[in-house]
């Protein structure tokens, strides 16, 4: 370019000053400190107007720049020089414009990264999210609101959690962000204690021990939610700790641990409910119920209940009869009738005994009809005996005697087997 100024007697000082008058001042040595965390343009940092196009030499050891941007990541500390020529008419001018270059080590606000946690988790600290060698002093903040460090599940929301440290030196302010997701946790509803009928599986039914189908209590703990897992477990540690899962149970009373598990979310909740093995009623079997005949065809009508107080006398029992057992183990035809019941001799019901658990056993009812009266064909038989003088208190004359009941009796057995 055509430079307009004064010369000197030496015909080109002054001229190359009346150039850089025309388009700025002249490039000069430069120091410049670029923060460890960003890049620096080094032609745009020297202090005056270089010509661009020039080459760049720098320090030993170092990595060349990419074009004139200075790397911290890549390049080293120290002298970088940019040299150009500059061409007035028929002059020209060589430069070499030092840089001196220095890095101040920027702050580190951390990693950005998501925390998924559950409103009933333990509260914990946002900081440590951040990752290693973080710079402490920044502050914390949530859609623009000023905050602690530390997140409460219990009572903070989701969101995005912002550190922030601000600018020092050359470095820009840095920040960071925890994004948090606080989930709902499944809830809780009361399980009723789950009570099964003792059993003679393991070969004794007053052992106060059976097997329980745990999964049966599922839908009770679930309470209508959906996406929930549940599992059972002996321990508490173990629910809480989602190891070693049962579906049954065989043994005596004990406490069930609960867990439910979202399946995305994977928030759990853990509760219990208690095992109980129910005792059967304590029966006598088989009782039998005797009833007089009214006639002489050997059938007659019995009261059934009568034999409640024969098969039990534990409290807050519930007495049925039946015809056949099998009807009696699975409550079908009952007697309607049970205090007018019409039975032969040698007959035989069943009753079911229920206690207030629902348990039941059975027990064989004998009924046993007896005659009452003489049959109509019975012939009467007449005794007679002679008043003989026996000893001193028995003398003759005194209308007392022995008789033997041998013969009548005989008699009577015949007539009635007849």
């Amino acid at each position: 370019p055509l430079a307009v100024g004064i010369f000197g007697f030496d015909g080109t000082s002054a001229g190359y000053a009346g150039y850089f008058s025309g388009f700025g001042s002249e490039p000069e040595a430069t120091d410049v400190t670029v923060c460890s965390s960003s890049t620096k343009d080094l032609f745009e940092a020297i202090i005056g107007n270089p010509e661009p196009g020039g080459t760049w030499s720098v320090p030993v050891g170092g990595l060349p720049l990419n074009g004139n941007i200075f790397d911290p990541n890549i390049n080293i500390v120290g002298k970088y020089t940019y040299s150009f020529t500059l061409f007035c008419n028929t002059f020209q001018k060589d430069y070499d414009i030092d840089v001196n270059v220095t890095i101040e080590q920027a702050n580190n606000a951390g990693t950005n990264t998501t925390k998924n946690t559950c409103k009933n988790a333990v509260a914990f600290d946002l900081f440590a999210l951040l990752g290693a060698g973080v710079t402490t002093g920044g502050t914390w903040s949530l859609n623009g609101t000023s905050r602690t460090n530390m997140f409460n599940p219990a009572v903070d929301v989701t969101g995005d959690y912002k550190y922030t440290i601000p600018a020092s030196g050359v470095c820009p302010e840095l920040s960071s962000i925890i994004k948090v997701n606080n989930y709902d946790f499944p809830t809780i509803a009361p399980i009723r204690d789950f009570k099964v009928c003792d059993n003679n599986a393991d070969g004794d039914d007053t052992n106060g021990q059976t097997t329980f189908n745990l999964t049966l209590k599922t839908n009770e703990a679930l309470n209508n939610q959906t996406g929930v897992a549940v599992t059972y477990h002996l321990l508490e540690n173990d629910a809480k700790a989602g190891l070693n899962p049962i579906t049954s149970y065989s043994g005596p009373n004990r406490i069930i641990y609960v867990r439910l598990e979202n399946t995305t979310t994977n928030c759990f909740n853990t509760t219990s409910f208690n095992v109980v093995v129910t005792p059967l009623p304590v029966v006598k079997n088989p009782v039998t119920l005797k009833q007089c005949d009214n006639d002489t065809d050997a059938i007659t009508v019995f009261n059934l209940t009568e034999a409640n107080t024969q098969i039990s006398s534990q409290n807050n029992l519930i007495f049925k009869y039946y015809e056949s057992q099998a009807n009696a183990q699975g409550d079908i035809n009952r007697i309607p009738n049970e205090t007018n019941y019409s039975s032969p001799n040698n007959g035989i019901v069943w009753a079911r005994i229920e206690n207030e658990n629902e348990c039941i056993r059975t027990a064989q009812v004998n009924l046993v009809v007896s005659a009452t009266q003489i049959p109509a064909n019975f012939q009467k038989i007449v005794l007679e005996e002679c008043d003989d003088y026996i000893d001193a208190t028995d003398p003759d004359g005194d209308g007392i005697d022995f008789f033997s009941f041998s013969s009548p009796t005989n008699s009577f057995t015949s007539a009635t087997n007849s």
